[in-house]
């Protein structure tokens, strides 16, 4: 019952369901985590797509540091995925658990015209704390994701994240 709960979106976001974006950028959460280095791996072999990347970092530097060591944690790194990562990734310091996920307002509506779609698997995990210890920061994180899909643009959202809300207009079952 509390997950069900806890699945709902705030009252001030309100997903449409249109996807009325035309660029060919992706925006990827969690790309420093297990799951999200993966995933970026794949987009990068998968795509043509430009990937930006928003990171906890303490600039754009330090963000595209951490992507491509994480990167180079998968074991797929190689000549290919080392010059697709500088083609076509873009790091952005930023918290995705704060507003507008940690950017600034320019960088914010910049994303909202230029993403089409969002792939959201950043979540802070922990085996050992309860579901309640987490629930409140892994929803602080999926938020702000969700918000860019409610923009003007209508963005397609594919999230890991507990709870998980789906790319249609109602969060999805979490038991």
């Amino acid at each position: 019952a509390r997950m069900r709960r806890d699945a709902k979106l705030p009252v001030e976001i309100h997903v449409n369901g249109r996807q009325n974006a035309t660029g060919s950028k992706l925006l990827l959460t969690g790309a420093t985590g297990f799951l999200g280095s993966f995933l970026l791996e794949a987009l990068l072999r998968q795509t043509d797509c430009e990937i930006v990347a928003v990171v906890r970092a303490e600039d754009a530097l330090h963000a595209r540091n951490r992507v491509e060591s994480a990167l180079q944690r998968t074991g797929f790194w190689c000549e290919e995925l080392r010059d697709a990562f500088a083609l076509r990734v873009k790091a952005l310091p930023g918290d995705i658990g704060r507003p507008l996920l940690g950017l600034d307002l320019s960088e914010w509506e910049a994303l909202s015209q230029e993403v089409s779609r969002v792939y959201h698997c950043g979540a802070e995990v922990d085996y050992v704390k309860p579901y309640g210890a987490l629930i409140s920061r892994c929803r602080a994180e999926t938020i702000p994701a969700v918000a860019v899909r409610s923009s003007p643009n209508g963005l397609p959202i594919a999230t890991t994240g507990s709870p998980t809300w789906t790319c249609d207009e109602s969060p999805s079952d979490t038991g």
